[in-house]
């Protein structure tokens, strides 16, 4: 009986009557057998060679590793060139005040240049190009210029570069928290170097038409309030401010400027920190309107960290402000 058992069960060995059979099958009728011979030698090659991959799990896990290779490659290709090429942004805002003689007013502002080892001499060349480009009538840095320390831009002389900005009425620029890391005061020296005006908790009027605020970063706790800064601005002119951080608009609108700039946040640089952070800051990316104030947040000229965005540009903001019509 027990050889009658083994000679009739379908998965006999080579010695039952069925065996010829169903090596015969095992060889020559399953749809994934391999070349090689008529049957395998056991139920694990028979496995192996039914796989609908194939060859085993070889081919899919090759497959599925090239994929994410390839993806991550374009991720990281793509987020270098968000990063190390920022677009130039247009916008056109009405501010409802008649200026005597000018209709409008062409605004290029950046912020978070952050010059350091990864963004040297030729990053700020290319930036200094495209804000030339675009013939402005000023030119506005929203803080942030170096990033830890002044010795990379030092170096490099990055200061001969910043000098090449060109508008009429003037290129200036205000401080930001990196400014006030590590050794504040060289930063400031090598600022100095560069040719741009430094506006911090001060007024200016570019020309006679408009009035310029540039304000210190909150960082610093005994920097200006902005009651002091306006309490001598005649308000039927324009006024524009810039700062750093986007923490305290509210005092900008309930002040009734009419225009803010500000960078510093990044647009949350790496997606989907964007989304995150929406749910936190009021005043994350791009334009907002409150009353007859307009606030600009701008994602940054530069970067933070790895040259990489994801999701997000760096960008070169260029403003063109109309007037009312006399």
């Amino acid at each position: 009986m027990g050889g009658a058992m083994e000679d009739i069960s379908p998965f006999g060995g080579g010695r039952g009557r069925c065996s010829p059979f169903i090596g015969w099958a095992r060889g020559s009728i399953s749809p994934f057998a391999e070349s090689k011979g008529r049957c395998s030698s056991s139920m694990g090659g028979a496995m192996e060679d039914i796989s609908p991959f194939g060859g085993g799990r070889g081919r899919c896990s090759h497959f599925i590793g090239w994929a994410l290779f390839l993806i991550v490659a374009a991720l990281m290709l793509r987020g270098y060139y968000n990063a190390v090429y920022p677009v130039v942004r247009h916008l056109d805002i009405h501010i409802p005040k008649t200026v005597e003689g000018k209709d409008s007013l062409t605004v290029v502002m950046m912020s978070d240049l952050h010059i350091s080892r990864a963004i040297g001499k030729k990053h700020i060349q290319r930036i200094v190009e495209r804000c030339n480009a675009e013939h402005p009538d000023i030119i506005l840095i929203a803080g942030d210029i170096l990033d830890y320390e002044s010795r990379f831009a030092e170096q490099e002389h990055i200061e001969d570069d910043l000098k090449r900005l060109s508008a009429p009425l003037g290129v200036y620029m205000t401080l930001g928290n990196h400014e006030y890391r590590a050794n504040r005061f060289a930063k400031i020296r090598w600022l100095e170097k560069t040719g741009v005006i430094l506006l911090v908790d001060s007024v200016a009027m570019p020309d006679s038409t408009f009035y310029l605020i540039g304000r210190d970063d909150p960082i610093n706790c005994d920097r200006a309030t902005m009651e002091t800064l306006i309490q001598k601005i005649d308000k039927t002119k324009p006024v524009i401010l810039f700062e750093h951080q986007p923490v305290l608009v509210e005092e900008l609108i309930d002040n009734q400027c009419d225009l803010g700039l500000y960078g510093h946040m990044h647009n949350g640089q790496y997606w989907p920190l964007p989304l995150l952070m929406k749910i936190f800051f009021k005043y994350l990316y791009g334009l907002y309107i409150k009353d007859n104030t307009h606030i600009y947040v701008s994602a940054g000229a530069g970067f933070a960290g790895p040259p990489f965005r994801i999701g997000t540009r760096s960008e070169i903001v260029v403003l063109r402000l109309r007037f009312n019509q006399l």
